[in-house]
Parts: C-alpha cells; sequence; structure tokens
C-alpha cells in the first residue's frame, strides 16, 4: 500500500514537472529574435565611399549596402535585386554614384 502511493506521488511529480516544462518552452517561443552580433549585418563590406562629410555608403556581399547619415554612428540596411558581391563604390557627386 506504501508502495503504491510512493509510485503515485511519483507519476504526479514527473507529471507536474513535464506540463511545468510544457509551459516554459511555450512562453520561450514567444520572444522576438532578432540579429544583434555583428550588428547591422553578418554580410561582408568591402568599400566605404563619403558622399560629403556625414554620409557614408558601403556594398558588400549578396547585394547589399550599408548607409550611414551621421558618419557612421548609426547604418541602416539596404538591399539592390542581386545576390552578387559588390566590392567597390564610388560618387562623382552627391546625386550620381
Amino acid at each position: 500500500m506504501k508502495i503504491l502511493r510512493i509510485k503515485h506521488k511519483f507519476k504526479n511529480a514527473i507529471l507536474l514537472v513535464f506540463l511545468w516544462l510544457s509551459i516554459v518552452s511555450l512562453q520561450a517561443q514567444e520572444i522576438t529574435w532578432k540579429w544583434q552580433n555583428p550588428f547591422p549585418s553578418g554580410n561582408s563590406h568591402f568599400d566605404v565611399s563619403w558622399i560629403n562629410d556625414q554620409t557614408i555608403y558601403a556594398p558588400g556581399t549578396k547585394g547589399q549596402f550599408l548607409k550611414s547619415s551621421d558618419f557612421g554612428a548609426t547604418w541602416e540596411t539596404a538591399n539592390i535585386s542581386t545576390l552578387a558581391t559588390v566590392r567597390a563604390i564610388h560618387f562623382a557627386n552627391e546625386n550620381e554614384g
């Protein structure tokens, strides 16, 4: 009789642990993931071109460009419709490049 109680308590404990782990894993799936490192992009960039004293462009792999409007303090990513690597970029002036 005592052994049956122990088995019953053991089964209940296993069930509670399973339920707790299920709830924890469901909550973990609700977390929103974002790219952190290397930021802002994991692609390689090969060149840097200044358009003026604040605006910088950096071309890279898979048609991705990085742009900074505050001399590199923050960066935005932009893509062109190619998977090619752009290794260099040059600007004649602020409007042509």
